[in-house]
């Protein structure tokens, strides 16, 4: 029983009608006017809804509920799509699609571009959401892209291409850590992983130009960048 209801008799209508009363804020009764035959007055009250009005009362409270549940979820809806990208990456560098893996990932920078602003925005932010958020980047930013170098060049060196590659995710992952537990101010502390990953891909597309030994360096330089304490301006 949804609420507190009594029963009432409510007269002088030409017929008696028992209904069922409620708080206003019990969206489950309907207000109802009825014209009082003795004076002419309108008498106002809440109506039991008929047999075929329950369909659309209950439709509407739940589009209601489901809209609200997704404006409160709608950044993390973002975020998980940015992780769902990422490990797609993953999945499509290992089955040697190492030109779908750079699409994947260009399209999970773009989709966390707009997931904390979409929080800020709609002032939905949470310590969960955060907390997501770097679980999601560090896996699309930094495993894809280094997983998609190591395929596609790093493994020619042997026990250095892998050096350099778990050095790359773990600097991404201390930088995540770090951004985790300290204030920001409008400003971010080393080189975000997100940028480091797209500059990581852009990699992979300049192979057939330059040097093979340049892109290792680019991996150090990129995993230094992270870790580093100067300070960039949130944009």
């Amino acid at each position: 029983m949804i609420g507190q209801l009594n029963k009432q008799t409510v007269q002088p209508f030409s017929q008696t009608y028992s209904l069922q009363l409620c708080s206003i804020a019990d969206g489950y009764y309907l207000p109802y006017y009825r014209q009082n035959e003795y004076n002419g007055s309108r008498i106002f009250f809440w109506r039991f809804p008929l047999e075929k009005e329950w369909g659309e009362l209950f439709l509407s409270d739940y589009l209601d509920y489901t809209l609200k549940k997704l404006k409160a979820n709608m950044a993390n809806i973002l975020t998980m799509t940015n992780l769902s990208l990422g490990g797609f990456s993953v999945l499509t560098t290992l089955n040697g699609q190492l030109h779908m893996s750079v699409l994947l990932i260009f399209l999970a920078a773009f989709v966390d571009r707009f997931d904390g602003a979409v929080a800020r925005k709609l002032n939905i932010e949470s310590e969960l959401g955060k907390q997501l958020d770097s679980m999601s980047d560090i896996v699309s930013f930094g495993v894809a892209p280094a997983l998609l170098m190591y395929q596609a060049l790093f493994r020619e060196f042997g026990a250095p291409g892998a050096v350099f590659t778990i050095l790359y995710i773990a600097c991404g992952a201390f930088r995540l850590a770090r951004f985790n537990i300290t204030e920001n101010n409008g400003y971010f502390a080393g080189l975000p992983i997100t940028a480091a990953g797209v500059l990581m891909t852009l990699g992979y597309l300049a192979i057939p130009y330059l040097p093979t030994q340049l892109f290792m360096f680019l991996a150090l330089i990129l995993s230094f960048l992270m870790v580093g304490t100067f300070k960039l301006k949130k944009i």
